[in-house]
């Protein structure tokens, strides 16, 4: 395989296969679902992700201090954003494995 010459074991790159796979299917299926309300309405995604956003708002401060300071970054960001970061997630995390980086 391509990564073999830098060092990653075969489970590795099995696993990784199966790991990717299921991330794509999963984003997709998400992007799928569309943002229908939890009344059942439909709603604009913006309208949707307010909704959510002012829920988090809603919970008791003492007790979620530090969801409710990253709520801007935990709805912020588009899909595309946010599935890019999963892939370099998964390559930063396939880089552990590699014993001879060089190549």
């Amino acid at each position: 395989t391509l990564l073999k010459p830098i060092g990653i074991p075969d489970r590795v790159v099995a696993y990784l296969g199966d790991l990717f796979s299921l991330y794509v299917g999963a984003f997709a299926f998400e992007e799928s679902l569309g943002t229908a309300s939890f009344t059942g309405s439909d709603l604009s995604p913006e309208q949707f992700f307010t909704m959510l956003k002012d829920y988090v708002m809603s919970l008791p401060a003492e007790l979620f201090p530090h969801t409710q300071r990253v709520v801007d970054v935990l709805f912020g960001g588009g899909p595309d954003e946010r599935f890019a970061f999963g892939v370099d997630l998964l390559l930063r995390g396939l880089a552990t494995y590699a014993s001879n980086p060089e190549g």
